[in-house]
């Protein structure tokens, strides 16, 4: 999607929440919760309020989405006609189940991307596969549309991924492994680069949040979802190379990049054997290092 480690969920329907916290989070994306997060006779009153609030966040660096209200509900239409803007960076689609979902969401952002005069294209789609079917082919989903930017591969506790599965939460998660592997695998295959996983539910337990996470980092993933905002500095902590690992990187790419100049493939580095998929590799992590600013 872009370069998030933590996506804070803030409930629309609160004026105070909405407005401060794009300018006040260490998360580095927000989520305007329209949909689980907003109770039905408040739904209109959240659209109003984030769409006062988006002229305002070009101020902000942090990146801006909103979870809209799944087609099917009957409410997906007005959330759209009210909230896209050109500071608004994504739409989190809930519960994506087929193809013909993501099209006609497409469609219809399309249709009003055109007639508020917005860059066609704009507005991206992060994906929330919560049924079997988006679970068991992410690839299929994440291709329906150009606009998909991220997938993800949520494991929260009784939510809709543990209802759609019926396994048996876990901190370690070997539960959803094959599932979040296969959303994973899916959607690399698609092309996207950012995945994102969570949400940790236990707002106390810090340390089941950073295990789940590290754990999630482990898998590939990029980022994490959350919902609360003390577990932001958790997570970028996590999903933030660490600056001593990387200068060894570095060191490793630079006498590698010495050793392909005098015509040799492999080196020896530490103990191992160094050929280019490892330099592949490594370089690859070089840029996500940049790209936070863990390395000039």
């Amino acid at each position: 999607m872009y370069p998030a480690r933590s996506l804070l969920y803030v409930p629309a329907g609160n004026r105070k929440w909405v407005e401060n916290t794009p300018f006040e989070t260490d998360a580095d994306g927000v989520i305007f919760d329209l949909e689980d997060g907003t109770v039905p006779q408040d739904k209109q009153k959240a659209r109003e309020l984030v769409r006062e609030a988006l002229p305002e966040l070009d101020q902000t660096d942090t990146h801006i989405t909103a979870r809209v209200n799944a087609p099917e509900t009957g409410w997906f239409e007005d959330d759209i006609a009210e909230i896209l803007h050109p500071n608004l960076d994504a739409l989190v689609l809930p519960k994506v189940d087929s193809e013909a979902y993501v099209e006609y969401v497409d469609n219809a952002v399309t249709y009003v991307e055109r007639r508020r005069g917005l860059e066609e294209g704009h507005t991206k789609l992060f994906l929330l596969p919560e049924s079997a079917y988006g679970l068991y082919n992410p690839y299929e989903i994440c291709t329906a549309s150009d606009r998909v930017a991220s997938i993800t591969g949520g494991t929260t506790n009784d939510g809709d991924f543990n209802r759609a599965l019926g396994y048996e939460f876990t901190t370690e998660g070997l539960e959803s492994l094959y599932a979040r592997s296969n959303v994973l695998a899916g959607a690399k295959a698609a092309g996207l680069e950012q995945i994102i996983s969570g949400v940790w539910t236990d707002i106390d337990d810090v340390e089941g949040l950073r295990e789940h996470a590290e754990f999630a980092r482990q898998l590939g993933y990029g980022g994490y979802e959350i919902i609360h905002p003390s577990h932001a500095s958790v997570v970028n902590d996590v999903f933030t190379p660490d600056a001593e690992e990387m200068r060894e990187i570095q060191a490793m790419v630079d006498e590698i990049e010495d050793a392909f100049e005098a015509g040799k493939s492999i080196i020896r580095w530490n103990g191992e054997m160094i050929d280019r998929a490892h330099f592949r590799t490594a370089k690859k992590k070089l840029e996500r290092a940049k790209m936070y600013g863990v390395l000039d």
